[in-house]
């Protein structure tokens, strides 16, 4: 944590958790970092060997924990009778909330 010992010993419990969290979360986020730079260059370098009509994405290469966080979430598909039901009910609360119809 670079602490001089008079650092360590003027700070209080509470004050050095959290200071060695604070530490400690750097640190595995400048490690995520690294990997994640390290997979870049792989990619690169794995790219233009690779057929014409094959892709690649970078997960394909290493899965990084916190990549299941940035992928798209799947929604089921909305029929237009939910659709319509949805806007009825909406409309609905707009008009007990603001007295007015609401005008598409």
């Amino acid at each position: 944590m670079g602490w001089t010992e008079r650092d360590f010993f003027c700070s209080t419990p509470r004050y050095f958790f959290h200071a060695y969290n604070g530490h400690m979360k750097q640190e595995r986020d400048r490690f995520h970092q690294n990997l994640a730079a390290a997979r870049i260059v792989a990619y690169y370098a794995i790219a233009p060997h690779l057929e014409k009509d094959k892709s690649l994405k970078f997960s394909d290469i290493v899965r990084l924990p916190g990549d299941e966080e940035n992928e798209a979430p799947q929604f089921a598909e909305v029929t237009p009778e939910e659709l319509a039901a949805f806007s009825a009910l909406a409309d609905k609360g707009y008009e007990q909330h603001t007295g007015k119809k609401w005008q598409a």
